[in-house]
């Protein structure tokens, strides 16, 4: 989580290239004060292009070659979006992101990287561009996994000779031949098509020699003066109508800049890079700045390459910190030139100059220890650090208390606190206080109930629309979880008083999210509260309707009745393990987005096949809302261990310690389980707090298959049949 102080200006980084993971890496080194730095980029971890050649030829796994944005984020004091920005408005100083909407900014950087600069009719399914990588890499896995199920020879194009079309090529054939045993035998084709008369136009002869030849070693047809002017299915064309026709068409032919920036004002070349100073800012506004291969520096132009993006990141952060300090920016002048060394497919590499190139094993280990000595300087950073615990294991510091439902009080103490409360009866209240369940039921116009619910947590992301969708979820599964249909909500929100601009964005993000989320329930929303808060907090107060005769109750559970769990089990596991910084910003991608799914169709489904009981596994885990279930319903139950869905990462997490602040409260009703395995790390999952779980819900045996591959086939991928329930009286079988 952001460190809590009083922010004034927010500095934008779009993109998570090599400038402005070195920018980060320096903020969080000397941070500056009142300023709150934000990375917005469309995936929680960004590919290191210098090795990209190595994981295609198989040398390096995805994980050897992914910089972690979200923790490199957390570790660097900076909040982190995944998001994917379209739209510039540099008058009124805003960025408008895909999902999100408008963020305001003080000063701007942009580092995006650049495109491969596809022909007109080029298909997807027969070609794909090497830029951006991070899509790149996954189709082109995509390629190598459907010639090991066909069995059968590529025809396989690179369009582009330069470095990169070089690399790329002799690493495809060497994972194809070497790498995969089963294509191996497969008689594959390879081709290098260059549109002038040789290749690397921009090395020395002797580079280009070195590279011919292996070329021709490997058996790759080299095609010079291939011009392409068309591209139809498979087939690319010149105008004098000379062709070749491929399985898959790699494209590697330069670079130019997004779409999306041609309308943005900015000063851009005609390839749609971004006209910048020496001092790396905009020509034509000032406080908007870009760097890496999206900018075009017109006093000292350089080649596209990975290596004069990094030696930017430093330039670039004293001058990002001089603009946020109204200060006079300097000047960067870079190195005139680089170092290329260009990997020839096996563990071989080339260093080159324009005065000499060495080639062999020992270059590719030199390659190999520089390329992992930067991903190490950003991988090993710590989070920023935070006040030690109590002897007694409560953190002194809120900072180290768990958020979501990981920050609810605990159910034993709750429920002391509620049994000694007077007992108000009414007609009117049909579940009220004294009958545990998931909402309050009140008599509605005939024939209807109306179901009251509400909850509110503190922040566990520091993205606020997101923040804002799952605090949707969350209130709303109660309302689900009786059968009944939402309609109306207020909102309680909490903010740190910051600059007006920063609350402004803070307050539109979350609100922009909670209104998604309530749009997608058919939900209005119809007011709220606002205060001031040490950090962002949002609840909902949930007003819906069920017919009497389709109210589910958590204690109606029959005998032989099937168990199913619509969503894994994890959450808070996860989010503990973010505040130590050992989360992957991929695991918590896909916690958020199950997180912000909705479960009103799976609400839906249950009541079309006939569920006897429901309720909604948030703050008491999995342990403790079943266990509710089953003595409400006067039976036992059985959960087998092997069946349960767990989150990536929640297991892993787990056996290293790491667990939710709310979790030594759940395991307290340890003693109800029986037939326990206190060593599984799954069981002690069982007792994690969910925020926005899943539905819990017995079927009877016979619709259960059923009623599960509804469950699937409506987006709940990870549902599962968990269990089944007993006739032993409170008795809860865990194995």
């Amino acid at each position: 989580m952001l460190k809590k102080e009083s922010y004034h200006k927010e500095l934008i980084l779009v993109g998570g290239g090599h400038s402005h993971i070195e920018v980060l890496r320096r903020f969080r080194m000397r941070p500056e004060q009142g300023v709150r730095v934000t990375l917005i980029n469309p995936y929680p971890d960004a590919q290191y292009s210098g090795m990209l050649p190595g994981l295609i030829a198989g040398h390096y796994t995805e994980e050897d070659t992914n910089l972690d944005l979200f923790k490199l984020s957390q570790a660097c004091g900076s909040r982190f979006i995944e998001d994917r920005v379209i739209r510039i408005d540099p008058g009124k100083k805003t960025v408008f992101c895909d999902r999100r909407g408008e963020i305001s900014f003080d000063v701007l950087s942009i580092n995006i990287g650049s495109q491969s600069p596809t022909p007109k009719n080029f298909e997807m399914e027969h070609g794909l561009g090497v830029k951006p990588i991070q899509t790149f890499q996954s189709r082109l896995q995509d390629v190598f996994d459907k010639t090991i199920i066909e069995g059968k020879p590529k025809r396989i194009a690179v369009v582009g000779a330069g470095a990169a079309g070089v690399e790329v090529i002799l690493a495809t054939k060497y994972r194809l031949e070497d790498s995969l045993n089963d294509t191996r035998h497969l008689p594959h084709s390879y081709f290098l098509v260059s549109s002038g008369k040789s290749i690397l136009s921009e090395q020395s002869g002797k580079t280009r020699q070195i590279c011919e030849k292996e070329l021709k070693k490997n058996g790759i047809t080299l095609l010079s003066d291939f011009l392409v002017s068309n591209f139809e299915r498979n087939t690319a064309s010149t105008k004098d109508g000379r062709s070749i026709t491929a399985d898959v068409f790699l494209w590697a032919t330069g670079a130019v800049g997004p779409a999306w920036l041609k309308s943005s004002g900015l000063g851009i070349t005609e390839e749609g890079f971004i006209r910048v100073k020496a001092n790396l800012e905009s020509e034509n506004f000032p406080n908007i700045f870009a760097a890496g291969d999206i900018a075009h520096v017109q006093d000292h132009l350089r080649p596209k390459s990975g290596v004069f993006a990094v030696r930017q990141g430093p330039a670039l952060t004293a001058n990002l910190r001089r603009a946020l300090q109204n200060k006079p920016l300097k000047n960067f002048r870079p190195q005139k030139r680089a170092l290329a060394m260009i990997s020839l497919g096996e563990k071989r590499a080339i260093a080159a100059t324009r005065f000499f190139a060495l080639k062999g094993s020992l270059v590719w280990r030199y390659k190999n220890f520089v390329d992992n000595r930067f991903m190490k300087r950003y991988a090993d950073l710590k989070p920023m650090p935070m006040e030690k615990s109590s002897g007694a294991g409560v953190p002194q510091s809120p900072e180290m208390r768990c958020g979501g439902c990981g920050s609810k009080i605990g159910p034993n103490l709750l429920r002391e606190v509620l049994a000694g409360l007077p007992a108000v009866s009414s007609s009117e209240i049909i579940i009220g206080l004294k009958r545990a369940d998931d909402a309050a039921i009140v008599k509605a116009e005939p024939g209807k109930l109306g179901v009251h619910t509400i909850d509110h947590f503190k922040q566990f992301i520091d993205d606020p629309w997101t923040l804002g969708k799952i605090a949707v979820n969350h209130a709303l599964n109660d309302v689900f979880a009786m059968g009944a249909n939402p309609k109306s909500a207020l909102a309680i929100v909490g903010l740190p008083l910051s600059g007006p601009k920063l609350m402004k964005n803070d307050m539109s993000l979350l609100m922009r999210g909670a209104s998604e989320g309530l749009a997608e329930n058919r939900t209005v929303l119809v007011g709220g509260h606002t205060n001031e808060a040490e950090e962002i907090n949002i609840g909902f107060s949930a007003y819906g309707e069920v017919a009497e005769e389709a109210l589910i109750r958590k204690t109606g559970a029959v005998e032989g009745d099937s168990i199913i769990l619509t969503r894994p089990l994890g959450s808070g596991v996860l989010f503990a393990g973010v505040m130590k910084g050992l989360t992957k910003g991929r695991w918590i991608s896909t916690v958020l987005k199950e997180m912000a799914q909705s479960n009103a169709n799976a609400s839906n489904i249950f009541s079309q096949f006939g569920a006897t009981s429901l309720t909604d596994i948030t703050g008491f885990g999995l342990v403790g809302h079943l266990s509710e279930m089953i003595q409400g319903s006067k039976e036992g139950a059985t959960i087998f261990l092997e069946k349960l869905p767990f989150y990536d990462g929640a297991i892993p997490l787990a056996e290293l310690g790491i667990e939710s602040t709310l979790k030594p409260e759940n395991i307290k009703i340890d003693h109800l389980a029986t037939n326990k395995v206190k060593t599984s790390t799954k069981y002690q999952v069982c007792f994690d707090p969910q925020t926005a779980g899943g539905l819990l819900a017995t079927v009877s045996a016979q619709a259960a298959a059923a009623c599960l591959n509804n469950l699937i086939e409506s987006g709940y991928l990870k549902a599962a049949i968990i269990g089944r329930i007993s006739n032993v009286s409170g008795e809860l079988r865990i194995c």
